[in-house]
Formats: C-alpha cells, structure tokens, sequence
C-alpha cells in the first residue's frame, strides 16, 4: 500500500514539474488596451514581460516643439506591488527633448519584472507626470459597450423622431458630473463653460468629490442652455450636454475615452505631420435631453455643405451652387445609415445653420480673398430676393434652432443685422424680438437697462424674454448687494495718467507685486482667475502682493460680485487711464499680466498668461 502512495506522490510532482516548466517565462503584449490616462502624449504600444525584466515600448506623441521627458522616478504598478524603472533607450531620462517635425519619439524603458501572469498594470511617471491606467496584459481587442459604473437606465440606443424642445424658463439649475472611470492621480478639476441661449459665456471651476468622484455646479439658467464640459486638462478630455433649466442633471463622463483615443491613434497612418483627434467624451445625462446628449457626443460625422465655384460666376450662379450642395448634404445625412434617429435630426439641424450662413454671408464670402469658405470668388452683387432664395427650405416659424441659440446667432446677425428683414420675418417672431432682446439682456445683467430699454421689454410679444431680462437684473443686483461687506475698491491716486500704474505700485515698494490687468467683460480674464489660483491660495498667497486693476467698461455691479471672492488689491480706474497704461507699457489686450519686482523692475511678457512661467518668475523674484 505504501508502494501505491509513494507512486501516485511522484506522479503529482512529475506533473507539476511539467506543469512549471510549461509556463512562459516570456510574453508579449501587442498594442495593449488602456483603461485611461491623463494625457494623450504617452502610449505604451508594446510591453515585454520576462523573469528579469518588463520593457515598455513608448512613442511620444504630440505637436513638434512640445517638451516631453521621461523621469527617473517612473515605475509600474501591478498586483498591488511597485517596480521601479531600470533603464530607458531612445531617450535620457530626466532631460527634456522637444519632439521633432514628425511629433513622435520612439523608445524603450526597462523595469525590475512584474509576474509574467499578471493581468493589467499602470504606469506613473511621477506625480506630475504622465500616468496610463488599466494597461491590460491580457491580449484583449475590444472595449466594452458601455462603462461598467453607468446606471444601466442609460445603456440604450435612441431612434427618436423629433428634437426636444427649449424649456423657456428662469430658474436655478444644478448639474452634477461624475468621472466614470477616474483613477487616483488625475486632476479632479471639472470646468463647466456655459453657452446660454441669452447672455454671455461664463465658466465655473468645482473639484471632484474624492469620495463619489462627482462635482457639483449650482446657477441661474435663462432657458435651455448648451454647456460645454472639460476635465482630465492634460487629456484634452472635453463634451457638450443640453441642460434644462431648474433641473438637477446628472451627466456622467466616461473618463475611458482617454485610453480609446490612444488606442485608436495607433491604427491611423503614420505620416510627417503632427495629427489631431476628436477628444470629444460620450456623455450620458439624464433629464429632457438624454438622447440629444448621448447622439450628439457619440457623433463621429462632420456633415458639411461642400461649396465648389466655377470660373465666372454670377449672384444666381452661388445661388444655384449653394441649394445643389444643401440638397446633398441633407441627401447624404438622411441616408447614412451609421447615424442614429436623432444625430440625423440635430445635424439636419445644423445643415440649416450652415445655409443661414452661407446666405446671410455671400456679399462678406464672395467679395474677400481670404473668407470662411475658402472660396476664391469674385465680388458679386446680391439682392434680399436672392438670400429669400437660398433660405426657402428653412421656416423661420419653427423654434427648434433655439435649442442652439449661439449657433443660430453666429448664423446670422454676425454677418448681417438686419437679415429678419431680407427674410421678412413679422414683428412679432420669436428669432426677431430674440435678435433685439439680446442687447437688452446684456444691460439688464449688468445693471445698467435705461428707462428707454426697460419702456421696449413691455412690448414685447413672447414673455419669456421679459422675465429674462428682469431676473437678470434682479441676480445681479443681490450679487452686488452680497458683495458689500466683503469687498474694498481702493481709492485712486491723484495724479495725472501717464503716473498712474507708479503711484499705485509705488504704495508696495519693496515687495513682489502680481499685477493682473482685467475686465469683467473678457473671459479669458475670468479664465486667467481660475488658472492662478493655486498660486493665490498656496505658499506664494501672503507673499505676493495679487493687485487687480480693471476700468470702468466694468460695469460697477459685475465688478463687486467678481472680485468679492476673488482676494487681492482692487483698483477701478477710469477708461482714460487704463489707455494711458495701455500706451505706456504696451499692454496686448486683457487680461495682460506684469511682475513688479522688490526693486521696482516692471516685467510684461505674452508668457505670463502661462502659469507655469509666470509662477518661475514670481519665485525668482522673491529670491532677490
């Protein structure tokens, strides 16, 4: 019996010796999945696994001059465990290389060796560095359908066959945005950059909840509202959803697209110049407009009105030109049969935005060299009933192009403020009064409507733009009242202009001064707000003097609410004064930056609207 035991004990280690010496001691992943990164430069397009080392090959992607490297600090992770990076070819580490005209360096990095068996790993570069997530080391080709934390009340296919409507409305609007996918070492700042149907574009910053991954916006909304989305900066991750307002909508981001895109840039041609992707993020909402959101930022179609003039052409000659190629691009969207219900009629849609475009804009298309269309056309002569013409397939009773209210204003009165009459749209439409009561608004929400512009909000037909208007004003004037207590303007120096920007710096002499010259009117100032403030609020917060100077084309109300939260020194100047500054120092616009350093040096460079320089120079100073 013992002999029986001792046999059958040998046959189990004979087969697990056999069993050993059949496991790979080598493998090789082509073209790996990535789950998602933080930046689209970096991909990992081939990982070799051995008993003594793991070797990633690398391409750096991106526009020729970009500054890219590779740190000494990089390391893999797998299965829980960290292995440290051992070598690397085609590139020194920590030396930083600007890609060349290709926009592509290849190479290889070596690192201590992962378990040949493992199924996924990530790869951090360093803190601030490229980071790529979920790399599988499975063999696997193809993505999953959906993002496995999508509600499953989402996951569907859309056939409709209308465009919801606008929601004319005023109300308080909250859109939550959860980062499907998000892995620990992204950026959790989520920007939302609001594109109201009334009104002037306006960005919010919130930061990601660490815990549910989901950052929250809370604002006033005046009808239905196209909002772009941004997060993941380094990845370029970007959407745009409809939000409905006085709603709570929740839009979930699928943060995979960043691995996608890396994937998807390997089977493109390779070729000598630098190419550019779609980084447009599916978004999944819930509220009125889900199906629009998911068609719209799931389109992978551009269908355009292709122009193609003759030689001696004439008015009703771009006439004919422009109906053929309408009627064919709405021919080519009907037909297509990758397009859902709905992308079909949303781009349809903007097929009639296009022949707005093209008709309110043929005098400017056809009497320049150098137009939106490339068209190299004489200048010709153009009649209202030749734009009637162009315009007959669109009905301008239809609401519809509301529900894209800044397209449908760049489509007309852009180019021509008077194109309700060539149309000879009745008083009382909708897209005329809206084509009025755009100014009105503006004046409203900065406080400042005359007599005379309140007198014209009681004529008008559709009482929504009234409301609008009113409300505005209302939200502005609290805001400004909120503002009261916690804000300080500083008294302007009394001297003659051409001292001005002296006299005010003069009083911190000695110091390291921030001087941000701005408007509450220009959005990249706002943009700039939000780009230095982590500079503002971290260790350079009590040791730089932040000065903001604006003038007053601010109108007064806008400026108390927009520096009540923003710290820092405050001056107002008059117009006049900042055009004595501008002429002065050479100021490019707003916002233009300067860095006044202890011994009174002025420093303005372009350069400054980059944070990163601008922070290198606030230091060196303070070292002086």
């Amino acid at each position: 019996m013992k002999t029986v035991h001792l046999h059958i004990v040998l046959l189990f280690l004979a087969v697990a010796a056999m069993a050993a010496a059949c496991t790979p001691s080598h493998r090789d992943v082509n073209n790996p999945l990535i789950e998602a990164a933080n930046s689209l430069t970096m991909d990992i397009t081939r990982v070799e696994l051995t008993d003594s080392a793991t070797t990633l090959h690398v391409e750096l992607y991106g526009y020729p001059g970009l500054s890219v490297r590779i740190s000494d600090k990089s390391v893999i992770k797998a299965d829980g465990e960290t292995y440290c990076i051992k070598s690397a070819k085609g590139i020194t580490m920590n030396k930083w290389l600007r890609l060349p005209e290709s926009g592509l360096i290849s190479c290889t990095l070596t690192f201590q060796p992962i378990p040949v068996e493992s199924k996924s790993m990530d790869f951090i570069e360093s803190d601030d560095g490229f980071k790529l997530f979920g790399i599988d080391l499975t063999g696997k080709t193809e993505y999953p359908k959906y993002p496995a934390e999508l509600p499953k009340d989402l996951r569907r296919n859309d056939n409709e066959k209308e465009l919801p409507e606008q929601v004319f409305k005023c109300a308080t609007s909250t859109v939550r945005v959860h980062l499907l996918g998000f892995r620990e070492g992204m950026d959790r700042t989520v920007k939302l950059h609001m594109q109201p149907f009334l009104g002037s574009s306006e960005s919010l910053t919130a930061e990601a909840d660490p815990a549910s991954n989901t950052a929250e916006f809370t604002f006033m909304q005046y009808g239905t509202m196209k909002a772009a989305l941004s997060a993941i900066s380094g990845a370029s991750v970007y959407s745009h959803v409809w939000v409905e307002p006085g709603q709570t909508t929740d839009v979930y981001l699928d943060l995979g697209k960043t691995g996608r895109l890396l994937v998807e840039r390997r089977a493109q041609e390779k070729t000598d110049e630098y190419q550019y992707f779609n980084y447009m993020c599916p978004a999944y909402t819930t509220g009125r407009y889900a199906a629009l959101n998911r068609a719209y930022t799931h389109m992978r179609q551009d269908i355009r009105i292709s122009l193609n003039p003759e030689v001696g052409f004439d008015a009703d000659d771009y006439v004919s030109m422009v109906e053929r190629a309408y009627a064919n691009a709405i021919d080519s969207v009907r037909s297509n049969s990758r397009m859902t219900g709905m992308q079909k009629l949303y781009n349809e849609m903007q097929l009639d935005m296009e022949l707005m475009k093209l008709a309110f804009a043929a005098p400017i298309i056809t009497s320049a060299s150098t137009n939106p269309y490339r068209l190299n056309m004489p200048k010709l002569e153009f009649t209202p009933e030749h734009i009637r013409r162009m315009l007959r397939p669109i009905d301008f009773n239809d609401m519809k192009y509301a529900i894209d209210g800044m397209d449908f204003t760049f489509a007309t009165s852009l180019y021509d403020t008077t194109w309700f009459d060539k149309v000879q749209l009745a008083d009382d439409n909708f897209y005329r009064e809206y084509d009025e009561v755009r100014p009105l608004f503006s004046a409203a929400a900065s406080d400042m409507l005359t007599d005379e512009e309140r007198a014209r909000l009681e004529h008008l037909t559709h009482p929504f733009f009234r409301e609008a208007c009113l409300t505005a004003e209302a939200e502005i004037r609290a805001a400004a009242a909120a503002a009261e207590g916690k804000i300080r303007i500083e008294p302007t120096p009394d001297v003659d202009d051409d001292s001005l920007l002296d006299a005010i710096v003069g009083q911190y002499a000695g110091k390291v001064v921030f001087v941000d010259f701005w408007n509450t009117w220009c959005t990249w100032c706002h943009v700039g707000f939000d780009n230095f403030k982590p500079m503002r609020s971290g260790d350079l917060a009590d040791k730089i003097v932040w000065l903001y100077i604006a003038d007053e084309s601010s109108p007064i109300a806008v400026y108390k609410s927009t520096i009540a939260d923003l710290g820092g020194v405050h001056y107002r100047i008059t117009e006049q004064q900042m055009a004595a500054i501008t002429e002065k120092y050479g100021l490019k616009g707003f916002p233009s930056y300067m860095i006044i350093g202890r011994d009174g040096s002025r420093d303005m460079r372009n350069d400054l609207n980059d944070t990163a320089t601008a922070e290198k120079r606030l230091r060196a100073q303070l070292k002086k």
